[in-house]
């Protein structure tokens, strides 16, 4: 299929979705029919926003490289590997993530940014360290974060990257325990 084809679909695809209506399987491209797999046989129990989310995803698919292939491959290949309930989980965080207010979506949109420039392994002890929280402690800590001036919790970041994981943990420890005091 040649470029120019391409190009119409994408730009006729917009006016689609602005009918409200879903999007028959002969209205995709054969490039689009591929790269949506066997989706044909379930094509009209999609619901109508889906079928154009899925239609513009093909879209953009179909003239990507297979090197920019891959992290949208891998990614839907992580995403089959959740089991429903991890699934549900993240559709929730994402709709709590939608109902922040700007300002939290930027700082959430920083952190992410600042442990995605980590390392492996300060990414792979960063996970270790969440883990090994109880929920309560995860809750409180991020009560206190939330709290803290931004020159507060530099400073807190500092502390934590100079003390070594005794006086971490102790500390992590008295963070809890003196919210638990003030309650």
């Amino acid at each position: 299929m040649n470029f120019g084809l391409h190009l119409v679909c994408l730009l006729l695809l917009p006016l689609l979705a602005a009918a409200g209506g879903g999007i028959s399987w002969s209205e995709l491209t054969v490039a689009q029919q591929r790269a949506l797999g066997g989706m044909e046989q379930h094509w009209t129990q999609i619901p109508p926003d889906r079928q154009q989310q899925l239609a513009r995803a093909s879209a953009r698919w179909v003239v990507m490289t297979p090197e920019e292939q891959v992290r949208p491959r891998q990614r839907m290949q992580r995403w089959l590997s959740l089991s429903p309930e991890e699934r549900e989980q993240l559709r929730q965080g994402y709709v709590q993530y939608q109902d922040l207010p700007p300002e939290q979506r930027q700082q959430v949109q920083r952190n992410y940014q600042r442990f995605q420039n980590m390392s492996p392994e300060r990414q792979e002890k960063a996970r270790e360290r969440w883990s090994r929280l109880t929920p309560e402690e995860r809750q409180t800590l991020r009560s206190r974060l939330r709290n803290m001036s931004r020159k507060e919790r530099a400073i807190f970041h500092q502390r934590m990257q100079n003390i070594s994981p005794a006086e971490r943990e102790d500390y992590r420890y008295q963070l809890y325990t003196d919210d638990e005091q003030s309650d």
